[in-house]
């Protein structure tokens, strides 16, 4: 008869020869649970959204002007390209030769603004609408454009789910973290009233990314190429996504470089990673064709400096290092590496004489965790078990906020914005060129596909001095002079907000703002600059002109009106 321990090794074997069936069943399943969170998280956001807005039911100019401020904007390329009878190449033609946006002056649409996203679905949408059946589920543009948005937040929450499992070795910690995307809603994404922002197109991607730069790390053999390749990819797609990636790739390569000094045995990955992305940022930099903002990013300078104190620094300072505390040691090579960054920052900086990024610098709020494998087998399936309660309490908590929710139906009514619309549309001539508060004119281009003067997106110099001098409708200034520099920007209408001409001075209103750049004392008074701000006896313009006499008349003509808008012709 067979001993025990005969036994116990014929069992042993048993279970080694169900390994693989047993891994291969657990990786399925966690995928379809990972596929699922992302179909429900957008199903949520699809549902907030037409809870809140009655979207499918609104008319289309309604469902444009729900697309506020910059938003707008980026809608109205979209729906260029999707008109009939115009080919890809020739959208692209008009894109790189744009007139309408901050006319009279042409700009290349494709490298200024980050709008592949938009040319992708419209170039999707205009070869899936020749099918019937998705014409009768999905029959408009815009219903299109807004579904692919929410399956995109989706697919965010899904690539989100793969991280965590990779970092965690176990998908139960993604469903935590789909659960914790969901109670956090307001703080987790925007996608279910801002649909179209940048960010709800590109951290799908970094999520991807940083899913592939986990699964390099934790390789202990060669790196498979596929994983490389997807790496470069999904950097690409984040980095041509959003024009603000490089700011969180900042923060991704310091972390990186961290653990190059932490764990040297990677530091050979981390080169290769860098490298990775340093060819996706140069992808990106051709594809936008060399846009500054790229080329310029703090982020390339840090990792030109970390790749020449990974790379360089040893061969010449081996010795050095060698005698040295390795505490010591990091520290002195983390001090080289932000130095030649500032260096080599500066620098670029000098040669282009570029000052695009001087609004940004009140950027960046991240987290950063870094995954350690240090827990026991026992202590992980105790891990697994109070992250599974957690996040099944979290949606069961979560559940009675989505009722509520839901059951808040409510549907977009602003009437005075389309009036304003639909008067535009039928009133004043297609190529006429307008000016007003930069939100307000990206719906304008999104509904009307007027030409204008101003618009939310501010990553150019040019354009915040020239709204600056647009701006002078709300500041105190002669009416002469602010007809003046409305013909010097060939401006034909502008258009006066009552809730901003009318607003309270606080020292932020629009109003204020204007006054405190033009050197003059704001309303409600400015204590801390009253001996360097002016008095002004001029009336404020916006106000003034409500009152028409011979003097406004000369220059300005009503020609609409309603309970929130009024639209002057520039004579």
């Amino acid at each position: 008869m067979p001993s025990e321990k005969e036994d116990e090794e014929v069992v042993l074997d048993k279970k080694d020869a169900l390994l693989p069936c047993v891994q291969w069943a657990n990786n399925l399943i966690g995928t379809v649970v990972a596929i699922l969170c992302g179909i429900i998280f957008a199903s949520y956001m699809q549902q907030l959204h037409e809870t809140t807005l009655w979207f499918t039911n609104i008319k289309p100019v309604e469902q444009e002007i729900s697309l506020r401020t910059e938003a707008g904007l980026y809608y109205s390329y979209y729906k260029s390209a999707v008109r009939e009878g115009v080919t890809l190449s020739e959208t692209i033609h008009e894109l790189m030769h744009d007139t309408s946006t901050e006319y009279p002056r042409e700009i290349n649409v494709l490298k200024r603004f980050n709008i592949y996203q938009e040319l992708i679905l419209a170039t999707i949408y205009n070869n899936l609408k020749r099918i019937p059946i998705f014409v009768e589920y999905l029959p408009t543009p815009m219903i299109f454009y807004v579904y692919s948005c929410f399956a995109l937040t989706g697919f965010g929450v899904t690539t989100l789910f793969l991280l965590v499992w990779a970092s965690h070795r176990s998908w139960i910690y993604g469903v935590l973290a789909f659960a914790w995307m969901c109670a956090n809603l307001d703080d987790s994404t925007r996608a279910f009233f801002t649909v179209n922002l940048r960010e709800n197109f590109a951290l799908p991607f970094f999520w991807l990314q940083n899913f592939f730069a986990v699964r390099i790390l934790q390789r202990t053999t060669t790196i498979p190429a596929k994983h490389l390749l997807a790496f470069t990819i999904s950097t690409f797609l984040f980095a041509l996504f959003w024009q603000f990636n490089q700011f969180i790739l900042l923060l991704q390569s310091s972390a990186l470089f961290l653990v190059a000094l932490v764990i040297p045995s990677l530091s050979k990955t981390i080169v290769l990673l860098i490298c990775a992305r340093f060819v996706a940022y140069t992808f990106a930099f051709i594809a936008q064709f060399g846009q500054s903002m790229v080329f310029l990013s703090v982020c390339t300078s840090f990792e030109a400096a970390a790749l020449v104190v990974l790379l360089v620094a040893p061969r010449f300072c081996s010795a050095i290092t060698r005698s040295t505390n390795p505490i010591i040691s990091a520290f002195m090579k983390s001090i080289a590496v932000v130095a030649l960054c500032a260096m080599i920052n500066i620098t670029k900086k000098m040669a282009t004489a570029s000052e695009w990024d001087t609004h940004i610098w009140t950027f960046v709020k991240a987290k950063l965790g870094i995954y350690t494998d240090v827990s026991r087998y026992i202590a992980l399936r105790s891990g697994k078990v109070i992250a599974l309660a957690i996040a099944i309490a979290l949606l069961y908590r979560q559940y009675d906020v989505y009722k509520q929710q839901i059951s808040l139906e409510q549907e977009f009514y602003d009437p005075d914005t389309v009036q304003l619309m639909e008067w535009i549309s039928s009133s004043t001539p297609p190529s006429s060129s307008w000016a007003g508060s930069m939100q307000l004119m990206a719906g304008i281009k999104a509904c009307t596909g007027r030409n204008l003067a101003n618009h939310p997106h501010f990553e150019d110099k040019w354009l915040r001095e020239r709204t600056q001098r647009l701006y002078q409708i709300y500041g105190k200034r002669l009416v002469a002079d602010v007809h003046e520099i409305l013909r010097e920007e060939r401006v034909d209408y502008i258009i006066l907000e009552d809730s901003i001409c009318l607003a309270q001075s606080n020292g932020c209103s629009t109003n204020d703002l204007v006054d405190l750049s033009n050197g003059v004392l704001p309303d409600s008074g400015y204590p801390s600059h009253e001996l360097t701000l002016s008095v002004s006896t001029v009336p404020r313009f916006c106000a003034k002109i409500r009152h028409m006499d011979e003097v406004t008349s000369s220059f300005f003509k009503l020609v609409f009106s309603n309970r929130t808008f009024r639209v002057y012709k520039v004579l």
